[in-house]
């Protein structure tokens, strides 16, 4: 296996470990119809302020070096193990829909996940129910 495609799944592998295993809650999964949406939208939504809540830096509880950042334009980053990720993202009626630009994640699907925001904690919520929370940092 050559080295970039190693980090590839790497990287993969800690974004569904972090999304899956970070805490579990009484929430149920949501219907997967409802998670299919198109790639080109985005950024349509937060470009509408849809959520401009979800803007800005958001750690990890769970892992020290986890960082989401979300931007205006609809694209962002995610800090993880020293790697930082490029992505684009939107938000629509409590989802949001991310899509990793790395190497390796580019032809992969959207993840649509979703979330709420309170007291200035971001709850990423998985198709299984599970809770993975971020504090607000800036």
């Amino acid at each position: 296996m050559n080295k970039p495609f190693s980090k590839a799944v790497i990287l993969l592998l800690s974004v569904f470990a972090v999304t899956l295993t970070a805490g579990c809650a009484d929430h149920k999964a949501p219907d997967a119809s409802s998670d299919v949406q198109e790639s080109s939208t985005v950024s349509e939504a937060l470009k509408s302020g849809d959520d401009p809540l979800i803007l800005g830096q958001w750690s990890s509880q769970t892992l020290a070096d986890a960082i989401y950042t979300f931007k205006d334009d609809g694209t962002g980053t995610y800090l993880i193990n020293g790697e930082t990720m490029p992505l684009t993202f939107s938000t629509e009626k409590g989802k949001i829909t991310v899509q990793f630009l790395s190497e390796g994640f580019a032809d992969a699907d959207p993840m649509v996940l979703n979330y709420t925001i309170e007291n200035n904690v971001l709850n990423i919520i998985d198709s299984h129910g599970v809770d993975t929370l971020y504090d607000k940092v800036d």
